[in-house]
């Protein structure tokens, strides 16, 4: 099958190197000394200055717009410190070089350019300009991510996007490799004030990994690009019923050939989770038998320290070298109170069980990034990127059960650490009309897990080797891919075909067992897209992705919750693998409507086995299928100078299939989502927003079925000394209705549950910009700054 790829590969690429070269304009951007200028925004407009094209210079100050149609355009160009310029062009002489000359105003004055919306639609992604929010100040990520339109986070921390579960996490065009209550704890110690933008990308294009089955969601942190040194610092202090900051600092310096940066965010957070779950057992008759009431407390105290940093430095023209550096520590104690009321079938108390525990958890995460990009003449470029990633994870639990008649003990250290190795390069050409790319990934990653329980057995503490264990995981991933896009008239197609391959071996030392699996697939995207006029396009995109088993969800560990609830691995899953189809129609960039198809086979879900003791166990299995139908439609609109929104509604309906406790079952629903953001612009610097999202009843899995939520945000805010401080008043969840409750089905039992959690809050945010200032330039298309999420813990 590998040949067979390298050869489809080959091929793909001689046919394009052996194309003819389709009609292009080709604009080269230089100073006065005709020198390439990179970074320059031209426009491609009608003599009518209606907008054909946007595009960024590369690297040699060329930009590329293929196959005119008319035979004459109005092309403008502009970029920092130099005067902006225009000129009609000829189609049939379509090679020109555009000389640009240095601005006659002093660089120390600030050209305040439109301000960008807070959703920007495209095509192919929908984009989120965070700072655009007045709501979002004092947020960590995972709250920002809760609030985007499409999103959906769940009680367990699992993001799912545009009703589809299994989305992606990444930051700066990297996979986090992190889920579930790993991905969680980053994004939760991850300041919303570092990020610039967030694109939520329904079908990645085959340079991305394969893996997602709802796509990706990728968030591009802060960078400066003015010359000089330049940074802002934040502070939001909060107070639920608990306080809470979230605090950040950012810096930038770019002189000559170097660019220094550096984001650091600091979090400090104590927050309640209240759990009510009422769980009901049956006889084999179907009537009740008895009733186990557990109403649960967890206060937590979470500190936080995220620091980026790193140097790009231009060796050339053409050639350039980058050095990033990200290290994450958070230590987080929590304690839990969970009294286990047995009650009678006429409800009647029979007895209790106290549970109390405590954990604590330190968590180290590191990275080290080395990138080497190189533009040849031929519109050709060559890139390069070798990750290095280190994650320790240091938890402790101690869990005492006690009753009148009873009392047990058990205590844990566990220990997590893991080791990521990433190797990729890539190659890109523009042959003619056609654009052309390949690369080649390689990942390696090894866990060491360690469970080491003990259970006191009144005396002193002894060892639980029923519960312990130390687990190994060695897993490598080999991908290829092949790409290509091309512009036809009003069409514009983009194909990309990726091989996978995966290897994994795990060990139970303790256990004494292992096992281990090898697999291999295609995975071939498709995106066509037509436009009728400047107003109207139609698209169409499909792809096959795969779910691979979290490494940790394979781990067979026990993890006590209480006293009749634990959760544990699965070695027996299988990837899941599935389809995304999707068809769009968007007019003029502000109104977006979308029909999409999922079909997921071997889906992964929750499964929850019942002991003889009644005892359920939180496990994941594999199902027969799931299919989502959505149907979504999201607009921006601005009535008036003061005021614009932007609204998306979604609707899913879903069929799940699988085997569950008897047999064969089917479940189905439809459910909505609805996300609503108002922006107002008053006088004298002055802004407001009320914004909410609602989630209708629905289901995620098979077994569980999810109560109606939402919630409701109001914001005001006041810029002062020319735009360079700013403070913001918000409050969060003013209803407090964003809380998870519902349904689930076990082994001749159910229980309902109801989850409450701090998030109301009151949010006093100050933001100050210091440094020199320069002009600046908006670039209305930032296309041009576009692998860390398996790695789960039980938490």
């Amino acid at each position: 099958m590998l040949r067979h790829l390298v050869f489809v590969f080959v091929l793909l690429w001689g046919v394009a190197v052996h194309a003819q070269d389709e009609k292009t304009i080709v604009v080269k951007i230089v100073n006065a000394a005709e020198k390439p200028l990179s970074q320059a925004s031209v426009t491609l407009m009608r003599t009518d200055s209606s907008l054909v094209k946007i595009s960024i210079t590369d690297s040699n100050g060329i930009v590329q717009f293929a196959n005119p149609n008319l035979p004459h355009y109005l092309l403008y160009v502009s970029l920092v410190g130099y005067k902006p310029a225009s000129q009609i062009i000829d189609a049939k002489n379509p090679r020109l070089t555009f000389a640009l000359q240095v601005s006659d105003h002093p660089l120390d004055v600030v050209t305040v350019s439109a301000k960008k919306p807070f959703l920007e639609l495209k095509p192919d992604r929908t984009v989120v300009n965070l700072d655009a929010s007045v709501t979002n100040i004092g947020t960590t990520m995972m709250e920002a991510l809760e609030k985007l339109p499409g999103v959906t986070v769940d009680k367990d921390g699992n993001i799912s996007l545009k009703g589809r579960a299994g989305a992606k996490v990444m930051i700066d065009g990297k996979l986090t490799y992190l889920e579930g209550a790993e991905l969680a704890n980053l994004l939760n110690g991850m300041n919303s004030a570092e990020v610039a933008r967030v694109e939520l990308i329904n079908t990645p294009p085959s340079s991305l990994d394969a893996s997602g089955n709802a796509g990706v969601i990728n968030i591009i942190t802060k960078k400066g690009t003015q010359k000089g040194f330049n940074g802002t610092v934040a502070v939001a202090p909060a107070q639920g019923t608990y306080p809470k900051s979230n605090n950040s600092l950012l810096m930038n310096y770019r002189s000559g050939k170097f660019n220094f940066f550096l984001n650091y965010s600091l979090t400090a957070r104590k927050d309640f989770t209240h759990v009510y779950a009422l769980r009901t057992y049956y006889k084999n008759d179907g009537s009740v038998a008895s009733y186990l009431e557990q109403p649960s407390s967890l206060n937590s105290d979470r500190l936080a320290n995220s620091l980026r940093l790193g140097v790009d430095y231009a060796l050339g023209e053409a050639t350039s070298l980058n050095l990033s550096l990200m290290g994450f520590l958070q230590n987080s104690t929590s304690t839990g109170n969970n009294p286990a009321v047995w009650m009678n079938a006429r409800s009647v108390k029979d007895s209790v069980v106290y549970t109390v525990s405590n954990n604590t958890r330190d968590l180290r995460n590191g990275q080290v990034t080395l990138g080497f990009r190189h533009s040849f003449r031929s519109s050709g470029e060559l890139s390069a990127d070798i990750d290095l990633i280190g994650f320790r994870n240091r938890a402790s639990q101690t869990v005492e059960n006690t009753s009148p008649n009873y009392s047990e003990a058990y205590r844990a250290q566990i220990p997590t650490d893991y080791r990521i190795v990433l190797g990729q390069i890539d190659y890109s050409k523009q042959f003619g009309s056609m654009k052309m790319a390949a690369g080649l990934r390689a990942k390696q990653i090894n866990t060491d897990n360690l469970a080491a329980y003990e259970y006191n057995n009144g005396w002193n503490w002894q060892p639980d080797n029923s519960k312990s264990n130390h687990f190994l995981y060695d897993e490598n991933v080999w991908a290829i891919y092949n790409d290509a896009e091309t512009k036809l008239g009003k069409w514009t197609v983009q194909g990309g075909l990726r091989y996978e391959i995966t290897n994994y071996d795990a060990k139970q030392l303790m256990k004494d067992s292992s096992f281990s699996s090898r697999f291999g697939s295609l995975f071939p995207t498709l995106f066509v897209s037509y436009e009728t006029d400047s107003s109207n396009t139609f698209s169409f995109s499909a792809g096959r992705r795969i779910e691979r088993v979290p490494y940790q969800s394979l781990n067979p560990f026990v993890l006590i919750i209480n006293k009749y609830t634990y959760q544990t691995g699965n070695p027996y899953l299988r990837p899941q693998y599935s389809w995304n189809v999707e068809m769009n129609y968007a007019y003029k960039r502000f109104l977006l409507t979308s029909l999409s198809y999922n079909l997921a086979t071997d889906y992964l879900a929750q499964i929850f086995p019942t002991d003889n003791n009644g005892i359920v166990t939180y496990s994941q299995g594999n199902f027969k299928r799931r299919q989502n139908l959505g149907a979504s439609i999201a607009l921006q609109l601005a009535p008036y100078s003061w005021w614009s929104f932007t609204l998306q509604a979604q609707a899913n309906h879903k069929r799940f299939e699988g085997f569950v406790i008897n047999g064969l079952k089917t479940a189905r629903v439809t459910q909505y989502e609805l996300n609503l953001n108002n922006q107002l612009r008053f006088q004298k610097g002055w802004a407001g927003e009320v914004s909410g999202n609602y989630h209708s009843a629905g289901r995620d899995d098979i077994q569980e079925t999810l109560n109606p939520r939402g919630q409701l945000s109001l914001g005001l805010a006041k810029s002062f000394a020319q735009n360079k401080g700013m403070l913001k008043l918000t409050v969060r969840d003013v209803l407090y209705t964003d809380k998870f409750a519902g349904f689930s089905t076990f082994s001749q039992s159910t229980e309902s549950f109801n989850i409450s959690r701090d998030t109301r809050q009151v949010v006093l945010g100050f933001t100050w910009r210091f440094g020199k200032a320069y002009k600046t330039t908006k670039h209305l298309d930032e296309d041009a700054d576009d692998e860390i999420q398996r790695a789960t813990s039980k938490d």
